[in-house]
C-alpha cells in the first residue's frame, strides 16, 4: 500500500511540474494569448521537464530503498501518468482511439525508461551491506 501511495504521489508531482513548465513556456513566449499559434516547443518543455523529474527523482529512490522497491514505486507511477493521459485524452477527443493508444504508450515510456534507468543507477551507488 506504501508503494502505490507513494507512486500516486511521484505521478502527481511530475504532471504538475510539467504542466507547471508549459504553462510558464506559454506565458513568457507568447505573453499569456491563447490565440498564438502552436509551437513544437511549448509540447517539448513539460515533455523534457517529466523526463528530468522522473530520472532524478527515481535516481535517490534507487539509492534510499534498492532497486526492487524503486522500480515498483516506478512502475506504479508510469501506470498512473497513462491512466491520467487517458482520462486527460478522452476529455478531449474520445473518438481518435488509434491516436489514444499511441499517446498512452508514449506517456509510459517517456517515464519509464528515464526511471529504470535513474533506479539502477542509483542502485548501483548503494553502499554495500
Amino acid at each position: 500500500m506504501r508503494s502505490i501511495l507513494a507512486a500516486a504521489v511521484r505521478a502527481v508531482v511530475v504532471i504538475a511540474l510539467a504542466v507547471a513548465a508549459y504553462r510558464l513556456f506559454e506565458r513568457v513566449v507568447f505573453g499569456g494569448d491563447p490565440a498564438a499559434d502552436a509551437d513544437i516547443g511549448g509540447g517539448l518543455v513539460p515533455v523534457g521537464v517529466a523526463v528530468i523529474v522522473t530520472l532524478a527523482w527515481s535516481f535517490v529512490d534507487g539509492k534510499r530503498s534498492g532497486a526492487r522497491r524503486a522500480g515498483t514505486v516506478w512502475g506504479w507511477t508510469c501506470g498512473f501518468a497513462a491512466v491520467a493521459a487517458v482520462v486527460r485524452s478522452l476529455a478531449i477527443d474520445a473518438s481518435d482511439i488509434g491516436g489514444l493508444v499511441a499517446f498512452v504508450v508514449l506517456v509510459a515510456l517517456l517515464l519509464a525508461v528515464p526511471a529504470a534507468i535513474g533506479t539502477y543507477a542509483g542502485a548501483a551507488q548503494r553502499p554495500s551491506t
